[in-house]
């Protein structure tokens, strides 16, 4: 059963945007740490945006260094011998890394 999206808050918005833009600018996730220093909060507050992000269908937690996914429409989680990839159709998705 797909995940039905929930709309981001205000400020998952801020978060979620600037994981779209760092994915896009630099080919990877931002740490909690970047998120927290960029959006003026701390790295537990941004860890929960995160979470909540991830419970709203928006992203994917890994429990790795950078492990943030932003889930596309129709993303699909590959297991690989390294771990997961994702690979999207028709949306835009980041990758982790170890």
């Amino acid at each position: 059963m797909p995940i039905q999206r929930v709309h981001p808050t205000a400020r998952e918005g801020a978060v979620l945007d600037f994981v779209r833009k760092h994915m896009r600018d630099f080919g990877d996730a931002p740490t909690r740490r970047e998120i927290g220093s960029a959006l003026g909060m701390s790295r537990p507050t941004a860890e929960l945006h995160l979470q909540r992000l991830e419970t709203k269908g928006h992203l994917l937690l890994l429990k790795q260094w950078r492990g943030i996914f932003i889930t596309g429409r129709n993303a699909q989680i590959v297991r690989t011998p390294r771990g997961c990839s994702i690979r999207a159709i028709g949306g835009a998705v980041g990758r982790g890394r170890k």
